[in-house]
């Protein structure tokens, strides 16, 4: 994962299908791009070498046995991540199920959202690029969006006197952050 051309991977992966830029799910732009890739490091010509890495990225997938195809599309100053089989990412199915249970005006359907989105997380994204700004903005979202649901699912389960789904969440909640204070709702 350290790698550049993994991080580039990665960025396009979580760019494309589960950060929203403001723009929708297009990519991310050039610019961006650049300063999440090399902003640290001083180099010459960072664009000759996004170059450089997309092509190493190109070849690495050939190499896994990926079929030959341009995954990385260019469109509007965005880059983009476009491959010919279905992608799912861990953290675009959170997202859309935390999104559609905020939209949910059935309160069942809302908690079977909210649960499904729970049992779905896992922590900090991509613990080994834990230094990297992207990730960090982006795991304390998740964390954020996360820990409003449980609480919310919480407060319905409490409702129905679901204790043991209660504790099943919570444990696990406190499991991946001991300093939550999730044992309160156990």
């Amino acid at each position: 994962p350290g790698t550049k051309a993994m991080k580039l991977l990665q960025l396009l992966l979580h760019s494309t299908y589960a950060a929203n830029n403001g723009e929708g799910y297009r990519g991310i732009s050039r610019t961006r791009l650049l300063e999440d890739l090399f902003g640290r490091e001083e180099l010459s010509n960072a664009a000759n070498n996004l170059r450089v890495t997309a092509h190493r990225l190109r070849r690495i997938l050939t190499e896994a046995g990926l079929p030959d195809y341009d995954y990385i599309m260019i469109e509007d100053g965005f880059y983009r991540w476009e491959s010919p089989m279905p992608v799912w990412l861990d953290v675009a199915e959170l997202q859309e199920k935390l999104e559609s249970a905020a939209g949910e005006k059935d309160e069942k359907k809302q908690a079977e959202l909210l649960l499904e989105a729970c049992r779905l997380y896992r922590g900090e994204l991509l613990p080994a690029l834990s230094g990297e700004d992207w990730v960090i903005v982006s795991s304390v979202r998740y964390k954020d969006m996360y820990s409003r649901g449980l609480s919310k699912l919480c407060e319905y389960l409490k409702a129905q006197r679901d204790y043991e789904t209660i504790l099943e969440l919570t444990a696990a909640a406190a499991e991946i952050y001991p300093f939550d204070e999730w044992q309160a709702f156990q």
